[in-house]
């Protein structure tokens, strides 16, 4: 038996099969004084109900309330077995609305990865780009570079078995990997995104470029480039800026040149 916050709603959770109740509930306040006596709420079954019972009514689960109550389970319980059952006792279906605002919501890394791993074995879990992105987001805050990788490689495995996954979360783990200097997991996860048949965008390449660059190694930053070139892509500002001078410093002239005429 649950009791929120507010109005006084009881919930009642039950695996017995009944339409309603029978017996009468009171409700006491804090001296233990009746304050109301009536009917009681009818049983909802954990995970499959999308509603509460509020006598004879059905109450739906607002979305608001449903994030709010799964946030609340993962800060309480953090990860585990625990977790997971505590998760699995929901009174209501959550979906992957839910779960990505709960993401957002939900500031410990570990309690979030939990949640996450546990909504990927539920039966209503759909690959989400922006599931990703907020995960991303928070690995990449705390500096866990290892715990990116491991999502990466996730994510690439849930892409290749659904194929409803955008390149937006794609691109920013590279973007995050070469900002941080990462350069051969950044160059590791660039060629598997494209071994995916999924699109690198321009801003993504310019962040390895300019990494490869830094390092001393134009080299691996004309891979990158010819690779766009390959692609069609439509260069920037940016990647001019790169690359005209280290075409011609790395005596590239005719290259340097071309890509001058065409910046024009």
């Amino acid at each position: 038996m649950e009791e929120d916050s507010g109005p006084l709603i009881r919930k009642y959770c039950s695996r017995k099969k009944s339409d309603e109740w029978t017996e009468e509930i009171e409700y006491l306040d804090e001296s233990g004084s009746v304050i109301y006596t009536g009917k009681g709420i009818r049983s909802v079954e954990p995970g499959f109900d999308d509603h509460v019972m509020v006598g004879g009514l059905k109450k739906p689960m607002l979305n608001a309330s449903a994030i709010a109550k799964i946030v609340e389970v993962v800060k309480r319980w953090k990860w585990g077995p625990e977790l997971e059952t505590q998760l699995d006792k929901l009174q209501f279906v959550p979906n992957m609305t839910h779960i990505t605002q709960a993401l957002k919501v939900i500031k410990d890394g570990d309690g979030a990865l939990s949640l996450f791993r546990w909504a990927k074995r539920q039966a209503w879990y759909l690959p989400s780009d922006e599931c990703y992105v907020v995960l991303f987001d928070g690995l990449n805050q705390s500096k866990d570079f290892n715990g990116i990788q491991s999502l990466f490689d996730e994510m690439v495995q849930d892409s290749g078995s659904s194929g409803v996954l955008s390149s937006g979360a794609y691109n920013r783990v590279i973007q995050f990997l070469a900002k941080a200097d990462k350069m051969e997991v950044a160059f590791c996860c660039f060629k598997k995104i494209q071994d995916s048949g999924f699109e690198v965008d321009t801003q993504t390449c310019n962040s390895l470029i300019l990494l490869f660059l830094n390092k001393g190694l134009p080299y691996k930053a004309f891979e990158v480039y010819e690779s766009m070139q390959a692609a069609s892509f439509s260069l920037d500002g940016s990647t001019y800026e790169l690359m005209v001078p280290n075409l011609a410093k790395s005596g590239r002239l005719d290259a340097a040149f071309k890509l001058f005429q065409e910046m024009k």
